[in-house]
């Protein structure tokens, strides 16, 4: 019998099983096993290799002359037992050499799946119970006691019985439940059909996993053959290491020049190639005393010498098997020397000790059992299969050309069941070419759907849309008998049914919808709203021109989509603008107001229902929505335009610049963005015409100022305190000024940049003259600058400090130098008063400072108060008591003013509140120290907060 191995590589190692007549047992080596074979031609046979294989004849002839193949050292190709004597097997005629001529045969199926389905199943439940598994191996021929061998080492007891005349022992009393899968029969018969496992107890403890196999070679049929040479060896591929144990019955192990023997090698090499490694396996013999065992060592190497003095006698000059089965036989030797393993049914005490021998007495296993073992099949049941495959091949053709749509998914799926089951090339090619044809037959009336929705979209004519309607009705009908094809077939989801009913009638829209998808790639177009309002008519005249030509419950959600389109294009139009305008800025509304003009004329445009004659879901009501979500935005817009305006009007830059001065009042409005704000909005509101009449008509009503004026009013002030500014700043520049003013310098040059900002921030609000002022600005910033860099250029004083002696007195310098190390030394110039002099002196000038700020005589001078602000001199003591009363003060009005804001919703205290006064009181000189720069950094933060504003609102 010759055997396939089969791979993803798609290699074939032929070996003869045994000679027959004249003929040599042979490993013929490696050939392609993809022979020139068209899986689709009636011709199927592959013809027989001469020197590898037998013919048919052949075959058939060897299996009715047993006599004679034990004579000339032949072996039954159908299987013999371990006696010689032929085994009840199924006859088959090999298909190798079949020619398929009758027409009514080219598609009769010559495997049972669902046998073959049946039989891997079973490999894989026994797969999952050895998967990860350590375990020991019998392998054997058929009737070689491989069945009983596992029961006996798994602890099962046996009693002799006769059966039919023969001496059988029959297993009872099983310690396992998984022992009730294994049967054993009293004739050299194959009773497993497939892998069968049980878990055993060493007498160490460890546990230890016994396969037993199928007798290989021995099969019921080409199903049971490709589930021993695929399903089996996958299982044995899944575990984690192989101890095999080749299984003898030592009373037929001789027979015909060691025939069995000889089959149980083949089988080894059926599973695992010709390199074996033969360390890692053990042998045991069955039928056999302890007496009988100390003599099959001298058996073996008996039959060895005989092997090595005439290798052709025996072997037929074949080199590769000679030195497979001379290796097999040194090993079986020195494993043998100087007793055998063997089993004596009725001697169950001695279990415990075979199995720890089996297991025990060599360490080596098969570690990679992954690449160790093989799929193989024989090259009989190969070519029923290649067989199979064309002959249904061939059946699919038919049904095609008869449209027999259902019987072609059947077989399909019948080519695909094989394959999930066989790793086999021709299987695997089979499924791909079954596989093509269908999509091939999707593909083709794809084709002429998308065809007719060609001519659909481009036809205008009501009859001809009416005839080319139909004709794709009747394709869609067609192409939906072909959905399980489609996923069968794993045709793209772009041709399946859902896909092509969908894509015809939304094609047909698509094309109308072309401008839409223009549109959303180009948003910003001018007049976009017009080319939506182009593309709602054709929409709703295509609805017109299909109805009754298709069926409403396919045409309704096709057209409901393009609805959905425009809808979507709109509702994410509002959407933007909404997010953007639900707290308007003056940038929200520059952004926005193209779209909200856009959206407004489409208001008027679906409440006239001017696109609903066929189509519901363009009727006014249901765009009422799109007018209320506008009406939103539009009292939103006004209600920031009024707050703006209120800003403005508000605003106390003309007073502050009076009470203030100029340049306090211009380096708050610099901070101040709200009135920034409150203008550019203002700016752009009067640009949205409908929007700016709207609250103009509003405020008339009201009685209120006119918002232009309002503005005017602001624009004005801010003109006068940027000129009076700009006019003191460059007077002061153009004058020559001693080193000394370096801070009056920086201080006009801070109150400059921020100046500069204003003048910035509100030219875009294209107020007057501001232009101007800039510009002048800009040069005085630059004597300014020029100013300062010369300051810093000249020689500095030895003690750094901003005044020498001479001017503010030899002691009190000194003791302003003896603070300056001071500051340096520990980071402020909060000295202790205890118990250094400098303290009392530092707390002295203090004292003396709130002299001169009262008008009292004092020693304090401006220089010397300039000269301590320039060391960061804190005119409070921090420590001191009354910081400690300031600071309990401070937490006591924060505490009130959050509370009041809390109650009012914002921090303007009046100055005389009737609740309470002295939070009036502290809320203003707040604000007063805050602009003759006395508030601290923290508190200005702190009160920030908390939204404190250092402008009183009127």
């Amino acid at each position: 019998m010759t055997y396939e191995f089969l791979s993803r590589n798609a290699h074939v190692l032929t070996i003869s099983a045994f000679p027959t007549g004249t003929e040599d047992i042979a490993a013929s080596g490696i050939m392609d096993a993809n022979m020139d074979m068209n899986l689709e031609d009636k011709t199927t046979a592959v013809e027989p290799e001469e020197t590898a294989t037998v013919s048919s004849e052949t075959l058939i002839s060897a299996s009715e002359s047993e006599d004679s193949a034990k004579d000339e050292g032949t072996m039954d190709i159908t299987g013999s037992d371990q006696n010689g004597d032929p085994m009840d097997v199924e006859k088959e005629t090999p298909s190798s050499t079949t020619t398929t001529t009758d027409e009514d045969d080219d598609t009769k199926d010559v495997i049972d799946q669902n046998r073959l389905i049946s039989l891997l199943e079973q490999s894989k439940e026994g797969e999952r119970r050895i998967e990860a598994e350590d375990i020991l191996l019998f392998i054997g021929g058929t009737g070689a006691g491989k069945t009983t061998t596992t029961l006996y080492l798994a602890g099962a007891k046996f009693k002799e019985v006769e059966v039919r005349g023969v001496d059988h022992y029959e297993p009872y009393d099983l310690p396992n439940p998984d022992l009730a899968q294994f049967a054993v029969s009293e004739k050299a018969t194959s009773i497993t059909k497939t892998i069968h496992a049980t878990k055993v107890e060493l007498p160490d403890g460890r546990i230890v996993t016994i396969c037993d196999t199928p007798g290989f070679g021995d099969t019921k049929g080409v199903e049971m053959e490709i589930s021993n040479g695929l399903g089996i060896i996958r299982a044995l591929q899944k575990t984690k290491s192989v101890k095999p144990v080749l299984v003898f019955d030592r009373e037929g192990m001789g027979a015909a020049r060691y025939t069995n023997l000889r089959k149980t090698l083949q089988t080894v090499v059926l599973m695992m190639g010709k390199q074996v490694d033969f360390s890692s396996f053990e042998y045991v013999f069955t039928r056999c005393t302890r007496k009988l065992s100390k003599k099959i060592c001298k058996q073996l190497a008996g039959f060895q010498d005989d092997l090595r003095e005439n290798p052709s006698d025996i072997l037929g000059g074949d080199a590769s098997e000679f030195e497979m089965l001379d290796a097999l036989l040194s090993d079986m030797v020195a494993k043998t020397t100087p007793e055998a393993i063997f089993i004596e049914p009725d001697d169950e005490d001695e279990a415990p000790e075979t199995l720890k021998r089996l297991w025990c007495s060599n360490e080596a296993r098969i570690k990679d059992p992954r690449s160790a073992f093989n799929d193989f099949v024989s090259k009989e049941s190969a070519d029923k299969l290649k067989l199979q495959i064309g002959n249904m091949l061939r059946r699919l053709d038919k049904m095609l050309s008869g449209g027999d749509f259902e019987g072609f998914e059947t077989t399909t799926q019948q080519l695909v069941s094989l394959s999930n089951t066989l790793s086999f090339s021709r299987t695997d090619e089979a499924v791909k070419q079954a596989r093509e044809k269908g999509r091939n037959l999707v593909r083709e009336k794809c084709d002429q759907i998308q065809a007719l929705t060609e001519r659909l979209v481009g036809t205008s004519d009501v009859d001809h849309f009416k005839e080319l309607s139909q004709d794709l009705q009747e394709k869609l009908s067609t192409m939906s008998r072909l959905d399980s094809i489609s996923e069968l077939c794993e045709v793209s989801t772009d041709q399946r049914l859902d896909a092509t009913i969908k894509a015809a009638p939304t094609k047909i829209f698509d094309g109308l919808l072309r401008g839409l998808t223009q549109l959303e790639e180009a948003s910003a177009v001018e007049g976009w709203h017009n080319d939506l309002k182009s593309i709602v008519l054709r929409i709703d005249t295509t609805v017109g021109a299909l109805q009754g030509y298709m069926p409403i419950d396919k045409l309704s959600p096709m057209y409901a989509l393009s609805v959905q389109s425009v809808s979507s294009f709109v509702e994410h139009r509002l959407k933007s603008i909404q997010e953007k305008l639900e707290h308007p800025t003056s940038s929200a509304l520059s952004e926005c107001k193209g779209t909200l003009l856009s959206l407004r004329d489409l208001k008027f445009f679906f409440l006239k229902g001017s696109g609903s004659a066929n189509v519901e879901a363009f009727r006014s009501d249901s765009w009422e929505w799109l007018g209320e979500c506008l009406t939103g935005i539009s009292v939103s817009l006004a209600g920031r335009y009024e707050g703006s305006i209120d800003k403005l009007a508000k605003h106390t830059l003309e007073e502050d610049c009076e009470k203030e001065g100029w340049e306090q009042a211009l380096l708050a409005l610099s901070n101040d963005e709200e009135v920034v704000e409150s203008r550019l909005f203002h700016v752009e509101a009067s640009s949205v015409p409908f929007f700016c009449k709207l609250v103009t008509n509003v405020m008339e009503k009201e009685g209120a100022k006119p918002g232009s004026q309002i503005v005017a009013d602001f624009d004005e002030a801010l003109t006068k305190a940027l000129t009076n500014f700009a006019e003191s700043a460059d007077g002061w520049a153009s004058q020559k000024q001693p080193a000394s003013q370096k801070k009056r310098a920086l201080q006009l040059l801070k109150v400059g940049q921020a100046a500069a900002k204003v003048c910035k921030d509100h030219r875009v609000s294209n107020v007057p003259s501001l232009e101007q002022i800039g510009e002048k600005l800009v040069g005085t910033m630059k004597v300014l600058k020029l100013f300062i860099e010369k300051c810093n250029s000249m020689p500095q004083r030895p003690d750094d400090l901003l005044y020498g002696p001479e001017e503010l007195g030899k002691q009190w310098h000194a003791k302003l130098v003896e603070l300056r190390a001071y500051k340096i030394k520990h980071g402020d110039c909060n000295v202790p008063q205890k118990p250094s002099s400098l303290g009392i002196w530092v707390m002295h000038q203090r004292l003396e400072a709130k002299k001169l700020q009262t008008g009292k005589k004092t020693s304090m001078t401006d220089k010397r108060r300039e000269a301590l602000a320039d060391l960061d001199f804190e005119w409070t003591c921090k420590n001191s008591k009354k910081a400690k009363r300031d600071a309990a003060t401070l937490e006591t009005r924060f505490a009130e003013l959050q509370e009041f804001k809390e109650a009012n919703g914002h921090c303007n205290v009046p100055q005389r509140n009737a609740r309470n006064k002295a939070l009036g009181q502290w809320v203003h000189n707040t604000r007063k120290f805050y602009f003759n720069g006395k508030l601290s950094k923290e508190k200005i933060a702190r009160l920030e907060t908390i939204g404190f504003q250092w402008r009183a609102k009127k």
